[in-house]
């Protein structure tokens, strides 16, 4: 945890990116990843290029969290890295989280895309190369289906990619873990019991 910044759980870094776990939307059941990438070379308040926060319900973080220690994302990642080699195509993701903004929500905010369409937001994880994962933020066009989901249509307009080592993977997710539970019993210890 940083203490300079107490809603950051933890940061992990790649070459000009990194990727902020943050809890600063626990309070609306979401766990808010701020993916940044930058370019050290330029004055300090013009570094940053991209940046795009991804927001996961803590339900699908926590189940997440259990298929990463569990082993689970392993196996997956084990059977898409054999998959792309015997068709000769990059891997597919082994995780996917999709949200985004839906096109009326932008208008009331004066943020309407030019476009009109819905800003979709994508975070997927996908097996890496060089290092065992690639955590991947993407934002673009998006379509709004009547359920509420909102889906990328056509290429993502940003993307930031984190490569992480397997260590880098079990401290997202036992740090994100440890804080979740940490904020749920307080909840718990605040309010009594329900």
């Amino acid at each position: 945890m940083n203490m300079k910044n107490e809603k950051q759980m933890i940061r992990l870094d790649g070459t000009n990116v990194f990727v902020e776990v943050m809890n600063d939307t626990f309070e609306i059941g979401k766990v808010r990843f701020h993916f940044v990438e930058y370019d050290a070379t330029k004055p300090k308040k013009e570094r940053i290029q991209k940046s795009i926060s991804i927001y996961v319900d803590i339900s699908s973080m926590l189940c997440l969290i259990h298929d990463g220690l569990s082993g689970e994302l392993r196996n997956k990642a084990t059977q898409a890295r054999e998959e792309a080699e015997r068709t000769k195509s990059p891997c597919k993701e082994v995780w996917m989280h999709l949200g985004g903004v839906s096109a009326e929500t932008l208008a009331k905010r004066n943020q309407s895309r030019p476009d009109g369409m819905a800003l979709a937001r994508r975070m997927r994880l996908i097996p890496g190369k060089k290092k065992p994962w690639v955590l991947v933020a993407e934002m673009g066009a998006g379509r709004e289906f009547e359920t509420g989901l909102i889906a990328m249509t056509g290429k993502p307009e940003v993307q930031i990619m984190v490569p992480l080592s397997e260590d880098d993977f079990k401290a997202l997710l036992l740090v994100t873990q440890a804080h979740i539970q940490g904020y749920i019993s307080s909840f718990y210890g605040q309010s009594g019991t329900r």
